[in-house]
C-alpha cells in the first residue's frame, strides 16, 4: 500500500490522466470492505490550484494492532448544502461531492506531495446502509488514531465566489484575533467589528452539528482551519477564554462552549489507541447523559443523534442493542433507546420520523426539587444545582434533619434545567432523571444524570449501588406519565393543556390506548397531585379532587359521602398545616385507588424513638376518624388493630376521642387497653379525659391504675386536675399516690397547688408530704413552704368534712 502511495504521477501506462480515465468510467463503484478495514483518501498534489481534484482510495486495516499505524489525518467538517455539485476523480471513476468539501480539499491539497486523509463522504459508501452502520462504529477509533483532526470552519456554497480566490475571509480575520489573544498579542478585548466576525465564525454550522463532537473528543491533536489560516485547537480554546467571549445568547454560548471545551485537552490524550474486546469507546459519559447534553444538535439523518454519540459512550456500541443500523426507522430507534434508558418495566410509545416524542408510563420516586441553577463559566461544561431533597430521600439515607439543601454537580443539558424541576429515580433506571411537572403529566428534561451528592463526610455519585439503596428505602412511589420531546426549543404546553390535548395535537396518528382509560386518567391526576404537592399546592389540590371524583365514579361508591369527607371544619383547617391538609387529600386518593392493588398506603412518620410507624398507626395519629373510617370501608379485612395503633390514636392531637371511639366501634375485640395505651392517652393535651373515659367505659380488660400512669397524668399540660381525678375515681380507693406522684404534681408549672390539694383530698389514707416534695415549689418559685402547709391542711380538713378557718392566699 505504501508503495502505491509513492506513485504520484498524473499519467498512467495508457497515457491518460486520472480525470480522463474517470470520466470514461463514469461514477466510481465501491468494492466491499473486509471487517475492521476502512478506506483512506490519497489526495494527489497539483501545482495548479484551479486543477480538478484527483485522488485514490486505499483499503487500510484499522484494527491491526500489531503494526505501528500509518500516519493519516481526519477531516472534521460539515457537508453544507446537500447538493453534490462538484466532482473528484479517482482511477476508475468520479464521485460527486458537496461544495464545502470541495473547497476544503482544495485548501488541503499540497503542491508537491500527496496527503493521506480520512473523509467520511468519500471513504464510506454512503449508498450502502450496511456499510455505513459498520463504519460508523469505527469512527471514534478513526479520529482517535489520526495524527491530527483538521477542523474546517469555512462554509462554501454554490453561490459563493470562486474557492480559489486569494482573499482573506471574515473567518480568517476572526481566527487571527483569537490566535492573537491566545499568544498574548492583544489587549484582551476586541472592537465591535472583530467581535461580530468572531460571533459569525462561532455561529457556523460546524458548532451545531452532532458528529463533530465525537470527532473533536477523539482527537489527539486538533488544527482549526479557515481559508488561509490554521491554529492549534488549544490556542483556539485559550484565545476565547482570554477574551472572556460571550456570544450574546446563553443557549448558543453553551452549545459552542461544549464543543470548544473538547479542544482543550486534545494534546494530552493518550496516543495509544487500542480497542477492548473488539470495541473502542471514548468512555466520556453514559449514553443517556450524552443524549441529554447534545440531542439539540443538528444531524442530516435523525438516527445519527444516537449513533454519533455511541463512540463517546461509556455504555459501549452495543448498549441496549443500539449499534448503528440504518435499516431501522428513527421512531423505532428512539423507542429502543428510551427502553434502554428507563429500564425494561417502562411502557414506551414513540412517534415522529423527523422529530421524536416518547410517552413513558413508569413508577419512580421523587428525591429532590431544584431550587436554583448556575453554570461554572461560559465555556465550561458543568452545572451546579442547588437541590432540596424530599423528606423521603433525606430520611431514607439517614440524614433526618441536616440536609436542608445541598449542591449537585452535573453536565450541562440541552434542555435548560430550571428552579422547580424535580429529581427522581425511575423504576429500574440506572441513573436519576430530571422532570418538569405540568397539569397531568411530566416532561423529561434530562433522562440520565449522575450527580455528586453529600455522603457522610465526603461525596458519592448518585448511580449504581446508591440508586438501588435509595430505592430500597421507604418512600412514596409515584405512577409517572412522562413525555419526552426532543424538539428544540422545548415547547411549553398551552395554558390548561393536559396530556391528551398535547398528544392529540402533536401526534394525531398516535394510538395510545391507555389514554382512553378513565382509571388511567385518574391515576395521572393522582400522581401529578403527589408530584406538585409542595411545589404548586393549588394545582395539586385540584388534581387530587378530580382524581377522587373519577375513582368514585368508576367504583360506584357515591354512598361514601366522600364530598363531605373532602371538606374539614374551618377551625380544624386553620389549626392544620397546609401541607397536612393537602397530604390528607392525597391519602384519600391513595385509599380509594388502592382497590386495584393491595393495602399499601406508604406514610412516612417516625416515633419519638426514631422508629418508623406502620401505615395504620400513622393514619390513626396524624389524621381524622373519617379518614380512618374510609380505610375500614375499603380495607376492613386487612386492618389489624394492634397496641401501637391504639397508642397512635390516643396520641392524636385533634381527634383522639373520635379515633378511639371509631376503633372501639369497629374492632372492640382487638382494642387491648394496656398501661402504655393509658399513659399515652393521659398525656394528650386536649383529649386526655374524654379518651380515657372511653377506654375505661368500653374496654374489655381489667384496668389497674399504676404509679407511672398517675405521674403521666400529673404532667398533663392542659388538664391534669381532671385527668388525675378520673384516674383516682377509676382506682376505687386504690390509687397509689406516692412521693413520686406528689413530686410530679409539685413540678407542674401552672397547676401544682390544685394538683397537690387534689391528691391530698382524694388520696387513700394519710398522704404524706415529704421534705423533698416541699422543696420543689419553693425552688420553682411557685409558692413557699408555708403556703404548701396551708394547702395541705385545708385539703385534709375538707377530706374530714370540716370547714377550714384558715385562708389560703
Amino acid at each position: 500500500m505504501e508503495e502505491s502511495w509513492r506513485n504520484d504521477s498524473k499519467r498512467r501506462e495508457d497515457g491518460r490522466t486520472v480525470k480522463e480515465r474517470a470520466v470514461s468510467m463514469l461514477t466510481y463503484r465501491y468494492h466491499p470492505l473486509p471487517s475492521g478495514t476502512i478506506r483512506l483518501l490519497q489526495l494527489m498534489p497539483h501545482r495548479d490550484k484551479c486543477a480538478p481534484i484527483e485522488c485514490r482510495l486505499v483499503d487500510y486495516l484499522l484494527l491491526d494492532s500489531g503494526k505501528r499505524p500509518h500516519p493519516y489525518e481526519a477531516l472534521s467538517y460539515v457537508w453544507g448544502s446537500p447538493e453534490k455539485t462538484r466532482l473528484v476523480y479517482l482511477e476508475t471513476g468520479y464521485l460527486a461531492i458537496t461544495e464545502n468539501l470541495h473547497v476544503a480539499l482544495l485548501r488541503l491539497r499540497n503542491s508537491t506531495l500527496s496527503r493521506i486523509i480520512w473523509v467520511d463522504a468519500i471513504c464510506i459508501n454512503q449508498d450502502d446502509e450496511t456499510e455505513r452502520g459498520f463504519q460508523v462504529q469505527l469512527m471514534a477509533m478513526i479520529y482517535a488514531k489520526a495524527t491530527c483532526v483538521l477542523v474546517w470552519l469555512e462554509e462554501a456554497t454554490g453561490a459563493s465566489r470562486s474557492s480559489n480566490e486569494e482573499t482573506v475571509t471574515n473567518g480568517d480575520r476572526a481566527l487571527e484575533e483569537i490566535c492573537a489573544a491566545a499568544e498574548g498579542r492583544s489587549p484582551g478585548w476586541v472592537d465591535d467589528k472583530s467581535r461580530k466576525e468572531i460571533i459569525a465564525l462561532l455561529d457556523r454550522s460546524w458548532f451545531r452539528r452532532i458528529w463533530v463532537l465525537q470527532e473533536a473528543s477523539a482527537a489527539r491533536q486538533i488544527s482549526i482551519m479557515t481559508r488561509s489560516l490554521e491554529i492549534d485547537g488549544f490556542a483556539f480554546y485559550s484565545g476565547l477564554k482570554t477574551l472572556n467571549f460571550y456570544c450574546g445568547d446563553l443557549e448558543k454560548q453553551r452549545r459552542i462552549g461544549s464543543a470548544v471545551y473538547l479542544f482543550k485537552d486534545a494534546n494530552l490524550r493518550s496516543k495509544n489507541v487500542a480497542p477492548r474486546s473488539g470495541n473502542f469507546s471514548l468512555d466520556m459519559s453514559t449514553l443517556g447523559e450524552l443524549i441529554d447534553m447534545y440531542h439539540n444538535r443538528e444531524a442530516t439523518d435523525s438516527r445519527d443523534k444516537v449513533y454519533a454519540l455511541l463512540g463517546m459512550s461509556s455504555d459501549g456500541h452495543s448498549a441496549g442493542g443500539l449499534s448503528a443500523n440504518y435499516e431501522i426507522s428513527w421512531k423505532d430507534l428512539f423507542r429502543q433507546f428510551v427502553n434502554f434508558a428507563v429500564g425494561p418495566k417502562g411502557l414506551v410509545e414513540t412517534w415522529g420520523e423527523e422529530e421524536a416524542v416518547a410517552a413513558i408510563k413508569i413508577k419512580g420516586h421523587i428525591i429532590g426539587r431544584v431550587n436554583s441553577v448556575r453554570s461554572t463559566d461560559g465555556w465550561g461544561n458543568t452545572l451546579i444545582l442547588d437541590v432540596r431533597p424530599t423528606s423521603v430521600f433525606r430520611l431514607g439515607i439517614g440524614a433526618r434533619s441536616i440536609w436542608h439543601q445541598f449542591k449537585w454537580s452535573i453536565q450541562i443539558t440541552a434542555k435548560p434545567i430550571q428552579a422547580g424541576d424535580l429529581v427522581c429515580i425511575l423504576q429500574d433506571a440506572p441513573h436519576a432523571t430530571i422532570i418538569r411537572a405540568y397539569k397531568d403529566y411530566c416532561a423529561v428534561i434530562a433522562i440520565a444524570i449522575t450527580p455528586n451528592i453529600p455522603w457522610g463526610e465526603g461525596t458519592k455519585i448518585l448511580t449504581g449501588d446508591l440508586v438501588e439503596f435509595v430505592r430500597s428505602k421507604p418512600g412514596f412511589q409515584c405512577d409517572f406519565l412522562l413525555l419526552w420531546d426532543l424538539r428544540r426549543p422545548l415547547e411549553e404546553p398551552r395554558d390548561g393543556a393536559d396530556c391528551e390535548t398535547f398528544l392529540r395535537t402533536q401526534a394525531p396518528e398516535n394510538t395510545c390506548g391507555w389514554l382512553e382509560d378513565p382509571w388511567d386518567k385518574a391515576t395521572r391526576l393522582h400522581a401529578i397531585g403527589r408530584i406538585l404537592k409542595g411545589i404548586h399546592d393549588e394545582l395539586a389540590n385540584t388534581a387530587f379532587r378530580k382524581a377522587i371524583r373519577i375513582y368514585e365514579e368508576i367504583l360506584g361508591k357515591g354512598d361514601l359521602q366522600t364530598p363531605g369527607l373532602l371538606e374539614l371544619p374551618s377551625n380544624i383547617v386553620n389549626y392544620m398545616s397546609d401541607h397536612l391538609v393537602l397530604e390528607r387529600l392525597g391519602l384519600i386518593a391513595d385509599i380509594i385507588s388502592g382497590k386495584r392493588d393491595w393495602f399499601n398506603i406508604d406514610i412516612i412518620y417516625w416515633t419519638p424513638d426514631g422508629d418508623r410507624m406502620d401505615s395504620t398507626s400513622a393514619l390513626a395519629q396524624k389524621y381524622d376518624h373519617r379518614l380512618m373510617a374510609l380505610v375500614f370501608h375499603y380495607w376492613r379485612k386487612q386492618i389489624t388493630i394492634t397496641e401501637e395503633v391504639v397508642k397512635a390514636a390516643a396520641n392524636n392531637v385533634l381527634w383522639a376521642t373520635e379515633m378511639i371511639g371509631l376503633l372501639l366501634d369497629r374492632r372492640s375485640d382487638q382494642v387491648i387497653i394496656t398501661e402504655e395505651v393509658l399513659k399515652v392517652a393521659a398525656e394528650n393535651k386536649y383529649h386526655a379525659r374524654t379518651a380515657l373515659a372511653l377506654l375505661f367505659g368500653r374496654g374489655n380488660a381489667q384496668i389497674t391504675i399504676t404509679e407511672e400512669l398517675l405521674k403521666v397524668a400529673a404532667g398533663n399540660e392542659d388538664s391534669p386536675e381532671e385527668v388525675l381525678a378520673l384516674l383516682i375515681d377509676q382506682a376505687n380507693g386504690q390509687a397509689p399516690i406516692t412521693e413520686e406522684v406528689l413530686k410530679q404534681a409539685a413540678n407542674h408549672p401552672y397547676y401544682s397547688r390544685k394538683l397537690l390539694a387534689l391528691l391530698v383530698d382524694r388520696g387513700n389514707g394519710e398522704v404524706v408530704i415529704t421534705e423533698e416534695v416541699r422543696k420543689i415549689p419553693e425552688r420553682m418559685g411557685s409558692f413557699t413552704r408555708e403556703h404548701l402547709d396551708l394547702i395541705v391542711e385545708r385539703a385534709r380538713r375538707e377530706k374530714q368534712g370540716l370547714r377550714s378557718k384558715v385562708g389560703v392566699p
